[in-house]
């Protein structure tokens, strides 16, 4: 497990740069690094693949392969790519290089010089691609993008990679590396993600609460005022151990970069955040403040409007006390007695609760994909079970209306922790199982 700088002791977070007791079930903070290169040691036959030594780099942090110690690519490159766009880490030995020209679906295994495409939505998904090179003995995760995204992508290394999340190295010492791509947000802007899916093959799973509509339900008053509160840059306040960040490297433009603080990807960073955000706030809650986080939305609960004003000065205080930076953009900062949290619309004059419109327009896109005769994967069918499971504490019966899906799919082994890309036929009995959830009405 990675540790970070904010070590939670009790309900407060002390930033002494140790890390965090009880990551690793009880062994001492020191042993850490070892624990991890055990790990790594131990799942050798898939992690050395990604691992690429650091001996080679020059001073700049970064060597050119020549070009003559490179085979011809197998199939010829699209003119639209510039070679520059290609990430070149070390002084690799002799390798084939092959792009791929549609993106894969899914995340499959590939040979020791197959490329792999990343799957993406809209526009994004025909121009930006993932490509893995390297030997056989040595395997270097390095991304390309088409050139109209290409300056999006460098916009955000010089954003979060310099002087947030990563940091231009020329360490000499061996690193786990990990693809880079970008996926787009839902308010049109892109995101940028580490590719730590076999990192997290690695990491201890902690399991830990977080928020529920159900928790939300009985903290809702009668004639309440609400306040909505949205952060920026979620993860990325929390910052990573120095002796942890060759975890989280990657390459792009010829250069190696690591992350600093907590990326998203990591399957610890919302066990982490969500803690130090409750030690955060505990302070604000022992002064009678009802605020509701969960990630980095946050619900500020008070008996009138002007109560409801004075307590989001306080909490906005206290977040910059903290160096948190809010979303102005997603933010709600005027106190209304209707509002949406967590994909349910709150009613406190009513003491109503519904499903927004966009969480209804996901559940019917998800049941109309289910149609008779068609293959579906076990990923769609969790996600719709997901969904489903999400809306069950506001939908009358909710869980009640689950149980013939759920009866079904256990007819045909369906198992959450089997392989999640088994291809499931979709009967006429699944059909019937799914009538209800298909009218907007029921929803």
């Amino acid at each position: 497990m990675l540790a970070t700088d904010a070590s939670l002791t009790g309900w407060g977070v002390v930033m002494n740069g140790h890390p965090a007791r009880g990551l690793w079930s009880g062994h001492h903070p020191a042993s850490h690094i070892s624990c991890l290169e055990m790990l790594a040691m131990f799942q050798a036959s898939r992690i050395r693949r990604i691992l690429t030594p650091m001996a080679l780099l020059g001073q700049s942090g970064a060597h050119r392969i020549p070009r003559s110690a490179c085979q011809p690519c197998r199939e010829p490159t699209p003119q639209s790519l510039p070679p520059g766009n290609i990430a070149k880490l070390g002084s690799l030995p002799p390798l084939s290089v092959s792009f791929c020209r549609r993106p894969v679906t899914g995340h499959r295994a590939s040979g020791s010089h197959k490329s792999r495409g990343c799957r993406l939505f809209g526009s994004v998904e025909a121009t930006a691609k993932c490509i893995c090179m390297g030997p056989a003995y040595c395997r270097a995760r390095l991304s390309h993008l088409i050139r109209c995204f290409a300056a999006s992508f460098q916009r955000g290394l010089s954003h979060f990679g310099e002087p947030r999340a990563g940091n231009g190295t020329g360490s000499r010492e061996s690193g786990f590396y990990s693809r880079y791509f970008i996926v787009p947000k839902t308010d049109g802007g892109l995101r940028l993600i580490l590719d730590l899916r076999l990192l997290n093959c690695s990491v201890m799973r902690l399991k830990f609460k977080m928020l529920t509509v159900s928790q939300v339900v009985s903290q809702i008053r009668s004639e309440d005022w609400f306040v909505m509160i949205d952060l920026k840059d979620t993860y990325f306040h929390v910052s990573i151990l120095p002796q942890h960040r060759k975890f989280l490297r990657f390459a792009f433009s010829g250069k190696a970069y690591q992350y600093r603080v907590l990326p998203f990807g990591l399957a610890l960073s919302p066990r982490t955040f969500t803690k130090c955000v409750d030690a955060s706030l505990a302070p604000l809650r022992l002064r009678g403040i009802r605020i509701l986080n969960y990630i980095d939305d946050w619900l500020i609960l008070a008996q009138s409007e002007h109560m409801a004003v004075q307590h989001r000065d306080v909490v906005l205080a206290h977040m910059k006390e903290l160096g948190l930076r809010l979303n102005a953009k997603k933010s709600v900062l005027s106190p209304l007695q209707r509002t949406t949290y967590l994909g349910v619309v709150w009613d406190s004059t009513m003491m109503q609760a519904r499903l927004s419109p966009a969480r209804i327009d996901s559940i019917l896109t998800a049941v109309t994909r289910v149609k008779e005769g068609r293959s579906l994967t076990v990923k769609q069918f969790q996600r719709l079970l997901g969904l489903m499971a999400a809306a069950s504490n506001v939908v009358p019966f909710g869980l009640l209306y689950m149980r013939p899906l759920q009866w079904w799919l256990r007819t045909k082994g369906f198992s959450p922790r089997g392989n999640p890309f088994r291809m499931i036929k979709v009967t006429r009995r699944c059909l019937r199982a799914l009538d209800m959830r298909k009218k907007p009405w029921f929803l």
